[in-house]
């Protein structure tokens, strides 16, 4: 039977930190191998998951599975899915319109996969890259922020100059908040190699990962604490469970920043530190954002539009293609080729 392109998943727009973090990512995955194969991706950023797959099953399958995956979705299947994979490579649907964070973490994701996508998906990929290309080129991404370089600035209006703060993990998003900051860094990381790597680049300390408690507890440093840590669902780099009864008023002084999906700090925390900023308030923060570049993005949508419906005619003459074999051998005249090609487009 006919293939067809799907996107679903869960992001900020639906569903708060929380939400996300609960979704079992393995269990998805395990099932989308025993229906599918391994052709599909999986995208998983801070502000989303989702998943994009060719499947030459029934689309009313995945679309039953998800019910049970997510507590919220969105499911697209055809042109609107390329069309929603092109969008976020863009940057058109991130919290922060025009962040380039997103595109370079499907670039990752691709090049760890793409050896079995199949031509369907490959061909999506590499069209997705293009146009994410010539969107740039209008400018929606010129002057932007990212997440990471909103709760930066966040944390310096709260502590102001010569604060110290505590960055725990070496990732894109511990990255790209240490380039941002302007306080006095200290960075700390299980890989140590990676966490001296990073502080090297942006003029920070470095704090071995087994002593981070320690620090901030006993020795009762840092006025800020960041976590931008990719952890399991239910493990924390802080609980209440961390600090004595007598200590947890220590938190009252302390700005708690997280950026993690799971979360890296215990909810619980909120009822004593002095303030704990996650992305359901960043991104409230990047809402205002939005309109300063809503006429750009208009025009890139449609941009992106376009390249969805070349895409589409092109998987079209694709299946015709795996339908019938012979039209290769039967047609060697490349401009023959063009022509029927021009012809399915209609």
């Amino acid at each position: 039977m006919q293939g067809n392109v799907i996107a679903f998943g869960i992001d900020y727009t639906l569903a708060d930190v929380a939400t996300r973090e609960s979704v079992e990512v393995e269990q998805i995955q395990i099932e989308l191998q025993r229906l599918i194969g391994r052709g599909y991706l999986t995208i998983t950023t801070c502000n989303r998951l989702f998943f994009i797959l060719y499947a030459e099953i029934p689309v009313s399958v995945i679309y039953s599975k998800c019910i049970g995956w997510f507590h919220k979705y969105f499911f697209y299947e055809g042109i609107e899915a390329v069309r929603y994979l092109f969008s976020v490579y863009s940057g058109l649907m991130s919290m922060v319109v025009g962040e380039t964070q997103i595109a370079g973490q499907i670039r990752k994701t691709y090049a760890k996969n793409f050896s079995h996508l199949g031509p369907v998906l490959n061909k999506l990929l590499q069209s997705c890259f293009r146009v994410g290309k010539e969107v740039r080129q209008f400018g929606v991404n010129r002057g932007s922020i990212s997440v990471a370089s909103l709760a930066a600035k966040r944390l310096h209006e709260y502590l102001g100059d010569g604060a110290d703060v505590l960055i725990i993990g070496a990732g894109e998003t511990a990255r790209l908040f240490a380039e941002h900051c302007k306080l006095n860094k200290i960075i700390c990381n299980r890989d140590e190699k990676r966490a001296e790597e990073l502080a090297k680049s942006v003029g920070a300390e470095v704090l071995g990962f087994a002593a981070y408690k320690d620090a901030i507890i006993s020795q009762r440093r840092f006025d800020g604490i960041v976590g931008a840590c990719s952890l399991g669902i239910g493990e924390y780099l802080l609980t209440g469970e961390d600090f004595s009864e007598a200590l947890l008023g220590l938190l009252n002084q302390k700005i708690l920043i997280d950026l993690g999906v799971p979360r890296n700090f215990h909810p619980k925390l909120r009822d004593y530190a002095k303030e704990i900023i996650d992305l359901d308030e960043i991104q409230q923060i990047a809402n205002s954002n939005l309109e300063i570049r809503r006429n750009l993005v208009d025009v890139a949508s449609g941009v992106i539009s376009n390249a969805a419906v070349s895409y589409m005619r092109w998987l079209k003459f694709h299946d015709y293609r795996q339908k019938f074999p012979e039209l290769d051998k039967l047609i060697q005249d490349k401009y023959l080729v063009t022509k029927i090609f021009s012809i399915l487009q209609d």
